[in-house]
């Protein structure tokens, strides 16, 4: 695979998961969602007929998380972030392989994607639910679609579409896909840990720290 090198209130933070969120089963449907959507579109480019999403990275620690920043709260149920993320494309950035035919000739064409950059505003949502074993969730969704960028390399381009066809394509696919998915009214849900998984982490950090000292 081809790989690149590399508010309004004073509220600032990184975005965190909870210990249990299984980072490769989401990974897997996003990269599905986006070859769907990449699919969908190849009569845009010309010769081509197929497309496989080849490998995809996503950041798995909160080093790489995205910068979160309030602009606007009204409480738990409406919120505005200001989110910008600018990840290494060593933890964020992926492949797409392009095969087709041309003037009577097969052609691939591998376009390497890297440098990314997401600047956006998001309106957020806590739900609490009921009782201590409810689940509480976050739904998000972008006001607009946000401002994404990023940096593309291009491998075996003997017959394939020029590189501004291609950047202009993927940019298109890019932004529809993520007003299909994450642009109001349009939302992400996000599981938060529950009261009983902030307990169990708790009494985790609890013996932790009992067997550390216990081995002084």
């Amino acid at each position: 695979h081809l790989h690149l090198p590399r508010s309004s209130l004073p509220l600032v933070a990184r975005s965190t998961r909870t210990h249990d969120t299984p980072v490769r089963p989401r990974q897997e449907e996003l990269g599905a969602s986006l070859c769907e959507r990449l699919r969908a579109s190849l009569e845009e480019v010309d010769g081509v007929s197929e497309v496989e999403v080849t490998d995809l990275r996503l950041p798995s620690s909160v080093e790489h998380a995205p910068q979160v920043s309030l602009l606007k709260y009204a409480g738990p149920e409406l919120s505005e972030w200001r989110v910008r993320w600018q990840p290494p494309s060593t933890q964020a950035g992926g492949s797409i392989t392009l095969r087709g035919r041309k003037f009577g000739v097969t052609f691939s064409v591998v376009l390497g994607v890297g440098e990314i950059r997401f600047d956006g505003v998001v309106q957020c949502c806590l739900l609490a639910g009921d009782g201590p074993a409810a689940q509480p969730s976050c739904r998000v969704g972008f006001k607009r679609l946000p401002e994404i960028r990023f940096e593309l390399g291009i491998a075996n381009k003997a017959l394939s579409p020029g590189s501004d066809t291609l950047r202009s394509w993927l940019q298109r696919q890019l932004e529809r896909w993520v007003r299909a998915v994450a642009v109001l009214p349009q939302t992400v849900s996000i599981r938060l840990p529950s009261r009983s998984d902030r307990s169990l982490a708790l009494h985790e950090r609890a013996d932790e720290g009992e067997r550390a000292h216990g081995a002084l």
